[in-house]
């Protein structure tokens, strides 16, 4: 499943439906677990490709990823606990192999 972000007419600050079911509203499934619970993914996963180019459209893809959009190896990382939000550990961001020192 992809979701083009062309659709929407109005700007958004999240990937709505993405957040864990604590966090959404009273008595609403998100609908990745939705999708999960209907068994229609083809792996429990989400990802995302976000395009800085005007020509290029963002995707949301459901169940997997488009290994066309990205070079290397998928790295892992656990989620974190938390109620609400996916949350990472970060102890360090590179830009060419240099430390930005944001972590």
């Amino acid at each position: 499943m992809i979701v083009d972000h062309t659709v929407f007419n109005d700007s958004f600050d999240a990937l709505i439906g993405l957040a864990y079911p604590d966090f959404a509203e009273p008595g609403v499934t998100p609908i990745f677990d939705a999708l999960m619970e209907s068994d229609q993914l083809e792996s429990n996963v989400f990802s995302w490709f976000l395009s800085q180019n005007p020509d290029e459209d963002s995707e949301l893809l459901f169940g997997g990823w488009d290994e066309e959009k990205f070079t290397g190896e998928i790295e892992w990382h656990d989620v974190l606990a938390t109620d609400n939000f996916w949350v990472i550990q970060l102890d360090d961001i590179k830009v060419n192999g240099v430390s930005t020192g944001y972590c």
